[in-house]
């Protein structure tokens, strides 16, 4: 037990055994690394907000599975609760966010299963990450779910777990800020520095130097005396006097030597590939071009997002439609705007995939969110094509 520990005990204020108290990361470093103090962090803030905004944004619906392929059904009970409302204090769009939110600092997302008499889903209320603690039960061999001293079973919880979970010995998901811990704290580190130094002074540190004896009284009211009068940004540029022989030594700090700019920017783009961000997103513009902006968008999404989503649609569809309805209906959501990319390469595609025959006028309106006209419907192909084997022939 730390000095903090033992300090609550001494004032009788000892968190449960199984509080995060006693099992909060830390890193090397003199910070402690929560997921409160790790998003105090610039780099981690906007990985995080850029990540949860993205994925909220997402609308998620529910298909029936049909002959032809597929069609979005708005009666089913959990359309409204995926795609609305999930619960009558949060929009889908909150719900989302928060849910990518915890996957990024904790590593897990949890949802209390509300049902009706029928066991139809009619709400889903989130749970605190860091409250929930998850068991297997030794006889039946069935999750457990600990949150609040009220215990749930597993088809009472959507628990979406992140990279990490294997059902066995790891029955929750990594929390990145845990792994991440030291690389955080280094970052933290850096940003107190900077903070402390401009609050103190903003010139390198000195030293100063009497020619006598001074009582530790005397010396920490001199020192008190210069920084009240001299130091910080607010009395950069005064005139200082000194009395009785005594000077001012300044101790040479280059921030260019100490390589203090390298590292706050090789810190920013370390937590951004722990988040799988490019570096733009977060309005890091240093090796970025207007060529290669568009393309590490679609990345971030293909290879970011894309895993995010579908990590979330197949606990969707595993815990809250169950094996049977499974096999009819589906949830998943629509990456179709984060997709589009620029103008001039919607219209290259949308005429591509017209002139084959794949996509109808209305069609591509729906996608530009474009109301359908009389006739859209119909498919057309380019009529200049014909089979090989009719090429050269005269055409009758």
């Amino acid at each position: 037990m730390n000095a903090f520990g033992r300090l609550l005990c001494k004032l009788g204020a000892t968190p449960p055994p199984d509080h995060d108290f006693w099992y909060r990361p830390t890193s090397g470093s003199k910070w402690y690394v929560s997921a409160d103090s790790a998003m105090r962090v610039a780099a981690v803030w906007a990985c995080v907000r850029v990540i949860a905004e993205t994925i909220g944004s997402m609308p998620c619906a529910v298909y029936r599975r049909t002959a032809d392929g597929r069609q979005v059904d708005r009666n089913h009970p959990l359309y409204y609760l995926l795609h609305d409302a999930p619960n009558p204090d949060m929009s889908a769009f909150e719900f989302w966010e928060l849910a990518a939110k915890c996957l990024c600092l904790q590593g897990n997302f949890y949802a209390r299963i509300v049902t009706n008499l029928r066991g139809d889903v009619v709400r889903l209320v989130p749970l605190s990450p860091t409250d929930v603690r998850v068991a297997r039960d030794k006889e039946t061999g069935v999750l457990v779910y600990t949150y609040n001293q009220e215990t749930f079973t597993a088809s009472d919880v959507l628990h979406i777990p992140g990279l990490g979970y294997d059902g066995e010995s790891n029955l929750i998901g990594y929390s990145p800020v845990t792994y991440m811990a030291q690389s955080i704290g280094m970052t933290q580190d850096a940003e107190g520095y900077g903070a402390h130094f401009f609050k103190n002074n903003a010139t390198p540190p000195a030293y100063m130097s009497v020619p006598q004896a001074l009582s530790n009284e005397a010396r920490q009211n001199l020192k008190n005396w210069l920084l009240d009068n001299y130091g910080g940004v607010k009395n950069a540029g005064k005139i200082g006097v000194l009395e009785q022989g005594a000077e001012i030594k300044t101790v040479p700090s280059n921030h260019r030597d100490m390589q203090f700019l390298e590292l706050r920017q090789f810190q920013k783009a370390e937590i951004c590939s722990v988040f799988r961000v490019p570096p733009h997103m977060i309005q890091d513009l240093t090796r970025s071009t207007n060529n290669n902006i568009e393309h590490q968008g679609i990345d971030f999404a293909t290879h970011t997002i894309r895993p995010w989503l579908t990590r979330i649609e197949k606990r969707i569809n595993m815990q809250l439609f169950g094996p049977r309805e499974a096999a009819s209906y589906y949830a998943e959501f629509n990456m179709d705007a984060l997709l589009r990319g620029d103008a001039a390469s919607r219209a290259t595609f949308y005429s591509s995939m017209r002139n084959i025959g794949v996509l109808n006028a209305n069609e591509i309106r729906a996608k530009e969110n474009m109301n359908p006209y009389v006739g859209g419907e119909r498919y057309l192909v380019q009529g200049a094509m014909i089979p090989v084997e009719q090429a050269g022939r005269e055409v009758v």
